[in-house]
């Protein structure tokens, strides 16, 4: 598959903690006919005829999405916009630590050697797979969910051999992975979401995985853009990391596909 190959200099338009905003509607493209009615029929404030039209007062506002084209459409109390993989695997980091029962993963690709942060000071593991079996030992009630693409052969050569095999990656045992095929022939399955404890949630183009970490500078020649010891060219996506009703909805979705 062709990566996202860096075009200009990102800007992280919202820090890696969530921010304080006003309430921002986002919608998830999956057939999850619960979630729809987490925001359904609101009236547009002040409406859109003249004074004492209460025909207009009472009119929904427009919008592109309906029943016909998203399954929910759900309000997030706080939103952040994560540009590159070092803005996102750090706000990663931070709310997995936070995690008490649950985070579930939904990956096109995951990679248990994915490097997630180069502090040489920091007391975190460094590798994703460290680090998540590190969680599931401090928490005993953490189960951590990590659903990958059962991709083809094809798409091997640059990915982790399964760690269901326990022959690189060992997994804690409330690590759960699982591997996806119910999708058409010649597809794949393609969402990149992590939920944790139906609280926060990121949902966007990067997954956990290796040769997607980059900063917004995305210089030419920096030494940490390296995977299997070869250097990778700069890398350019971005999460988006929302809380309330729409971190509950993706939490749907991800048990849903569970």
């Amino acid at each position: 598959m062709p990566r996202r190959q860096a075009g200009q200099p990102g800007t992280i338009l919202a820090p890696p903690s969530l921010i304080n905003s006003r309430k921002v509607d986002r919608r998830v493209n999956k057939d999850l006919p619960a979630a729809r009615t987490l925001r359904r029929g609101r009236k547009q404030p002040g409406g859109g005829g003249p004074p004492g039209d209460a025909r207009a007062a009472s009119a929904p506002a427009a919008t592109l999405f309906n029943d016909a084209n998203c399954c929910a459409i759900a309000r997030a109390q706080r939103v952040a916009l994560l540009v590159d993989g070092a803005a996102y695997f750090d706000a990663f980091m931070r709310a997995a630590e936070r995690a008490q029962r649950s985070i579930l993963i939904l990956s096109w690709d995951f990679d248990s050697r994915t490097r997630l942060h180069y502090d040489p000071h920091s007391r975190r593991p460094s590798r994703l797979g460290d680090f998540l079996n590190e969680l599931a030992r401090r928490r005993r009630k953490l189960h951590i969910r990590i659903l990958d693409w059962d991709y083809p052969m094809v798409f091997g050569t640059e990915r982790e051999f399964s760690p269901i095999y326990g022959l690189a990656w060992a997994p804690h045992r409330r690590v759960h992975v699982h591997f996806d095929d119910t999708h058409p022939l010649a597809g794949s399955h393609h969402q990149k979401v992590v939920v944790i404890d139906d609280k926060v949630a990121f949902v966007g183009g990067l997954d956990l995985t290796c040769r997607r970490w980059d900063t917004p500078e995305h210089l030419p020649d920096d030494p940490r853009r390296v995977a299997d010891h070869k250097p990778y060219p700069p890398f350019h996506d971005l999460m988006m990391m929302v809380d309330g009703e729409a971190a509950q909805a993706l939490g749907e979705i991800a048990r849903e596909r569970w």
